[in-house]
């Protein structure tokens, strides 16, 4: 009972175990056995790599992404236009001269009065446009309207003198001079558009439809009769303006191109017909066989009408929603 309470102090004391016989003649080595306690060892975890978030920027995004090109818009532009009026004079008597016809002096008023002239002439242009466009589903077929308003710089002058000799009496020669302006303060259209899109950035189109602009015309003019020597000159003065809303017809073609998914840049080639604007002028004398006791001789009314037309190079920025 003492050894067994003696090797459970043991136990407790050393963690083994060992037999031994306490008699003091026992002389052979004594049977130890020995149960050493291991400690576990704890196998290390294996830790995941840690991967840092990727943030990606909302600019990015939006700069990858696409023209829907649906939807509305408006920009600004500006460029450059080529007029086209032609400016034709056209003079008929103040007198019904019937049967006899006219004489010589007021057929050469007639002949200063009648001409063509030329007021081609270039001038800057530029303003806004808004427009909406419509893209068809799982299709290159895009439609839409458009509508602009521009400022324009354009003023054209034209002017000319004549001197017509005649051979009967009374009168020697008759000299007319001409002037006219044409000036466009502003140009506006509302037009539709059609195209195709060649993949989600290139847009070529046709464009077609109503057109107005603020037109001014000027004339200015004076016929002079020359009598044989020692009869005073005469000379008429004529002056007239008119300043109207013309209206008439727009077309052309045009790229537009889409630099991200809000904003693109176009050129346009368009031609202009706005009609024709005209006023009258009228040029009287007291010169004639009966000068000397106060018989009128007859003059001439001259109607001078433009017609203004003509090309415009655009080109315009624009943002879409």
């Amino acid at each position: 009972m003492f050894k067994v309470a003696k090797l459970l102090a043991g136990v407790v004391a050393t963690g083994t175990i060992a037999w031994a016989d306490d008699s003091p003649a026992q002389k052979s080595p004594e049977p130890i056995i020995r149960i050493q306690a291991q400690a576990s060892q704890a196998t290390p975890a294996v830790q995941e790599p840690v991967t840092a978030p990727t943030t990606v920027s909302s600019s990015s995004v939006a700069s990858d992404d696409p023209m829907k090109w649906t939807g509305f818009y408006f920009g600004v532009n500006s460029g450059y236009t080529f007029g086209q009026a032609g400016l034709t004079n056209s003079a008929v008597p103040t007198a019904n001269f019937g049967a006899f016809g006219a004489p010589e002096g007021v057929q050469a008023l007639l002949q200063l009065g009648n001409g063509l002239f030329n007021l081609d002439k270039a001038g800057y242009i530029g303003g806004g446009q808004i427009g909406y466009n419509y893209r068809f589903a799982d299709s290159p077929v895009l439609i839409g309207v458009e509508a602009d308003f521009m400022g324009v710089g354009l003023q054209r002058t034209t002017s000319s003198t004549l001197n017509v000799p005649i051979q009967g009496f009374p009168l020697n020669s008759v000299q007319g001079d001409f002037s006219a302006t044409q000036k466009l303060q502003n140009f506006g259209s509302v037009r539709a558009r059609a195209g195709l899109l060649w993949g989600d950035k290139l847009l070529t189109y046709g464009t077609v439809g109503y057109a107005y602009g603020d037109s001014t015309l000027e004339v200015n003019g004076s016929q002079t009769i020359n009598g044989p020597n020692g009869l005073q000159p005469q000379t008429s003065v004529s002056s007239a303006s008119s300043r109207k809303v013309l209206h008439g017809h727009v077309e052309g073609f045009g790229v537009e191109y889409a630099i991200n998914k809000r904003w693109s840049v176009k050129a346009e080639i368009l031609h202009y017909d706005l009609g024709s604007q005209s006023v009258d002028t009228s040029y009287n004398f007291a010169v004639g066989p009966g000068a000397l006791q106060g018989t009128p001789f007859s003059g001439v009314n001259v109607n001078s009408k433009v017609n203004v037309a003509g090309f415009i190079n655009l080109f315009g920025v624009n943002y879409h929603y």
